[in-house]
């Protein structure tokens, strides 16, 4: 549940007042932004995934990871396949683990949300403080494929902008994990 509350999409909505006091009031239109756009379908074959990343977010493969960094780097991605699928459980237990022993105030809730990858997903949503005192949030996901298990976390600082928060979600709705 918690994922779902992180993972949904921000509407934007744009208000315009009338005119002058002699004008009838009119409601305010509203527009909806479409969803950022995507750059090309991206594969990785040693960690077993298809993604697409937000136009503009760069991104680093490592042999175990993939980093996708926005460009006013406020929100980050970092898919990895750690461990066998039979590891699972483990995978999430160190991911939050290194959390608490890499940042302070750190304030966990846990919980299961949906499908991420095209697999059931478990995972939280974690507040943290920088040692520099910047305030993240943070999502951490784990999925279990039939050999892999694939760890997705989203950092995005407390006070990042929507659009970003956009940019991540329609990545990680991207995302298909190929085993």
């Amino acid at each position: 549940m918690a994922i779902v509350g992180f993972a949904v999409a921000i509407p934007v909505t744009l208000l315009i007042s009338g005119g002058d006091d002699d004008e009838p009031a009119q409601p305010p239109p509203t527009t909806e932004a479409g969803p950022p756009p995507l750059g090309p379908a991206e594969r990785d074959r040693g960690i077993g995934v298809r993604y697409q990343v937000s136009d503009g977010w760069r991104q680093e493969k490592k042999a175990s990871a993939i980093r996708l960094r926005s460009p006013d780097r406020n929100a980050q991605i970092v898919i990895a396949s750690p461990a066998p699928a039979s590891e699972s459980e483990s995978v999430l237990d160190d991911a939050l683990a290194a959390l608490r022993s890499g940042y302070e105030d750190v304030d966990v809730t846990s919980g299961s949300g949906p499908r991420l990858g095209g697999l059931r997903t478990k995972g939280a949503v974690a507040r943290v403080r920088t040692r520099e005192g910047a305030r993240l949030r943070v999502l951490v996901a784990v999925t279990k494929g039939e050999r892999r298990a694939y760890l997705v976390e989203v950092f995005t600082a407390a006070d990042a902008a929507p659009e970003r928060i956009r940019e991540a979600q329609v990545t990680l709705n991207s995302l298909k994990f190929l085993n």
